[in-house]
């Protein structure tokens, strides 16, 4: 399932089911997913950390856990932090150091060019929103065309860059949230709460609390046609 499919269907449930789902089949005994653990998914969402990269670092570190002979299953995903952590990084430097790819016989856009575009697309979307959302999109659309500046010169921290446009779309998506009425932001809220129902008495107050803002998050960007500020999507 892409990227965009999970935002059309329930994106945070498929992202907590499908960890889920590969962490029990792979340690080769049934798991229900601790607090903790529901944590440490949440984090990794909240980071936008793409599914498939926690899935190349669970099966690494699952397959290299049964050839070393380990008896006792694997029992919690933070065994796996780590690996998550160092596979996000290289995903992030692969895609900041690589060069355009052919894509279906057309030629992909570079890097640098897609956080352009993302600048050309926030800026019409904008022009469109409330007076109060547009002082911080003016912000994050300097923010867009500098990170691809930056990329263009070189030598840029991709983690780092990623935190600074994190923050940028943290500030709009707070003051589009403001630009609701009563009734959309109340309409918003109940969606996001019946697409999580299924997973609400597995996870403890405070994950459950972070996947509804993140559900939120994606219905404003839905509501508002506003792109993602992040090196990791199109």
């Amino acid at each position: 399932m892409t990227s965009v499919e999970m935002e059309g269907h329930n994106r945070e449930a498929t992202y907590f089911s499908a960890i889920e789902e590969q962490f029990s089949r792979m340690r080769g005994a049934p798991l229900v997913l601790s607090p903790a653990d529901w944590h440490l998914v949440a984090s990794w969402l909240e980071r936008n950390i793409p599914l498939p990269v926690v899935s190349r670092a669970i099966r690494e570190v699952l397959e290299n856990a049964a050839a070393r002979g380990r008896r006792m299953p694997v029992l919690s995903l933070s065994y796996c932090r780590h690996e998550v952590e160092a596979e996000f990084s290289r995903y992030l430097e692969a895609m900041v150091g690589s060069s355009p790819q052919e894509d279906g016989g057309e030629r992909r856009p570079s890097l640098r060019q897609r956080l352009n575009q993302k600048a050309d697309r926030l800026g019409r979307a904008a022009a469109h929103w409330p007076e109060p959302a547009r002082a911080p999109a003016d912000l994050a659309i300097t923010a867009l065309r500098a990170a691809a500046q930056d990329l263009e010169a070189g030598g840029t921290d991709p983690a780092r860059l990623e935190e600074r446009l994190a923050l940028h779309e943290r500030e709009l998506m707070d003051h589009l949230e403001g630009c609701l009425t009563t009734t959309e932001g109340e309409t918003l809220q109940t969606r996001c709460r019946e697409r999580l129902a299924p997973y609400r008495q597995r996870m403890n107050e405070e994950v459950y609390q972070r996947t509804l803002r993140h559900a939120l998050d994606t219905a404003l960007r839905r509501h508002f046609k506003l792109p993602r500020l992040s090196l990791l999507s199109d």
